[in-house]
């Protein structure tokens, strides 16, 4: 790792941090911190508008460097070696990460957590960090190259330390690579197409309230302003917003949907009110009855709104997401040339529990951006495989090259090794048949050959004298019997030699042959 002089805490530091990729930003890059989500780290670094820390929170950080100081030597102690903290990048410059301690020779980093029940305990637990925690010492040890990280939570008390040891996973830190290659992209994509300005945690607002509805009756009604009451609340009901869009009048309609409860439970309580005063005042009962009613049509309304107009931002979340995800699989599988095999994210859990459009919508993108990591990673492997099965040179033997890359390298090695194995022990038992059959039809045509020159010459037949037909020349009558090139000739097809064997062949049969003789 490069060293930096960098003082941590100081306006350069914070400097390098705003342009750099920090390991304490790891776990947000992944979608797995607590108090960032990815979506508002992309914001961050998009538009360079970090928040400057309250004061609670620089209080929080005040005490955490002073715990830090305090349990640096217990750390060492744990360790046998001293640390030293630093900040320093990879060597390729793309990581960034700022150190609690390091050890003289970098095998060993340290990070320290302030005291936390919870934390505590889980450590204890499972002798590992959460995966809240587990990135930003990924990158740690990606940056300095060092084997382990020693993970305390303490209070910086001997009694309040609670520790663990995370070893070095180079899968683990070409997952995050890659996550970072995604955040971004994801990053540029904001910038190019930044999104409307996000607005305040919406509260709801019931519409404005109706006057006491106040009636007395002796026997008639004595005293009302139930008309007055009315013109108002039909008024207010009426005008009430049910184009439903943003968070604001999501929270506005619910809060809505419980004051037309409370006017229902009003309307009915002055009704009953009235109904111990007199046995009937028929033109009171049917206007409460009529604005109750209405008050429950428009309750009613609204809280259907409320729920059908959710379910549909939710799906169009889901659905942009979904898309974004197929068009980074698209891509990828364009550069292999066949469809990447890849999962797609499941969003609809990803947004479970979740019940404000900005974290919906965090929660898809944040599952989104994780699957296509894995897609990456998978294509990444595909790539890399089917560059192997074509330095195999046999193509004939991988035409289901797709489903072999999505293997495992080490096991498409064995595969390879076993193809080749076997198909050259094919070709040379092909071969060793071929040769076989060879040397038995030769053996089969040399036993022919000498079978037929052990055999006799067969003796011409006789036949009786024929006198040439009047107009046959002397010439003809010559012709008639072959020459003895013309039986060698002869001879020499029969048997497919040359003349020379064919000649052999005659002589053995005339003058050395037994029967011959």
């Amino acid at each position: 790792m490069k060293i930096l002089e960098l003082e941590q805490g100081s306006a350069e530091w914070k400097a390098h941090r705003l342009n750099s990729r920090n390991a304490s930003e790891a776990n947000a890059v992944m979608g797995t911190d607590k108090y960032t989500s990815r979506a508002e780290l992309i914001r961050q670094k998009a538009t360079g508008d970090i928040p400057e820390p309250d004061e609670r929170l620089q209080a929080i950080f005040d005490r955490g460097h002073a715990v830090e100081a305090a349990a640096r030597p217990l750390a060492e102690e744990i360790l046998g070696e001293e640390l030293y903290p630093c900040t320093a990048v990879s060597d390729d410059d793309y990581l960034s990460a700022s150190f609690d301690g390091v050890t003289m020779g970098e095998a060993v980093v340290w990070e320290c957590k302030q005291w936390n029940q919870k934390l505590a305990e889980y450590v204890a637990e499972h002798n590992s960090p959460p995966p809240s925690h587990l990135w930003q010492l990924v990158q740690q040890m990606a940056v300095s190259g060092a084997e382990g990280c020693l993970f305390t939570v303490t209070d910086g008390t001997r009694e309040n330390l609670v520790s663990c040891f995370v070893r070095r996973n180079e899968l683990k830190e070409a997952e995050l690579l890659r996550g970072w290659l995604q955040f971004d992209a994801d990053v540029e994509a904001y910038k190019a197409n930044p999104p409307a300005a996000a607005e305040p945690a919406a509260i709801g607002r019931s519409p404005m309230d109706l006057p006491a509805l106040r009636i007395e009756v002796t026997g008639q009604v004595s005293a009302s302003n139930l008309n007055e009451y009315r013109d108002r609340a039909l008024a207010v009901l009426q005008n009430i917003n049910r184009e439903l869009s943003t968070d604001q009048d999501f929270a506005d309609a619910e809060k809505t949907v419980k004051w037309c409860r409370n006017v229902e439970d009003k309307l009915q309580a002055a009704k009953d009110a009235a109904l111990a005063q007199t046995a009937s005042i028929d033109e009171l009962f049917k206007t409460v009855d009529h604005l109750r009613d209405e008050a429950r049509v428009v309750r009613l309304e609204l809280d259907r709104l409320v729920k059908d107009r959710k379910k549909a931002v939710k799906l169009e979340i889901a659905k942009a997401a979904r898309e974004s995800f197929d068009q980074h699989c698209q891509a990828l599988s364009d550069g292999l040339g066949f469809a990447l095999p890849a999962t797609p994210p499941d969003i609809n859990e990803a947004m479970k529990g979740k019940r404000t459009i900005e974290t919906l919508r965090d929660a898809a993108d944040t599952a989104a951006a994780q699957a296509k990591i894995k897609a990456s990673e998978l294509a990444e492997r595909m790539r890399g495989n089917l560059i192997a099965i074509e330095a195999a040179g046999r193509p004939e033997l991988f035409a289901d090259a797709p489903a072999l890359a999505e293997k495992t390298p080490e096991d498409l090695q064995a595969v390879i090794a076993h193809r080749i194995q076997q198909a050259d022990e094919q070709a040379r038992m092909r071969a060793e048949a071929e040769a076989k059959r060879k040397a038995e039809a030769e053996a089969a045509e040399a036993r022919r050959a000498e079978q037929a020159a052990a055999q006799p010459a067969p003796e011409p037949a006789k036949q009786a004298p024929q006198k040439p037909a009047p107009e046959q020349s002397q010439a003809t009558k010559a012709q008639a019997w072959p020459t003895a090139a013309e039986l060698v000739d002869v001879i020499a097809e029969h048997y497919a030699t040359d003349e020379k064997t064919a000649r052999e062949f005659i002589a053995h049969a005339f003058f050395e042959s037994p029967k011959a003789a």
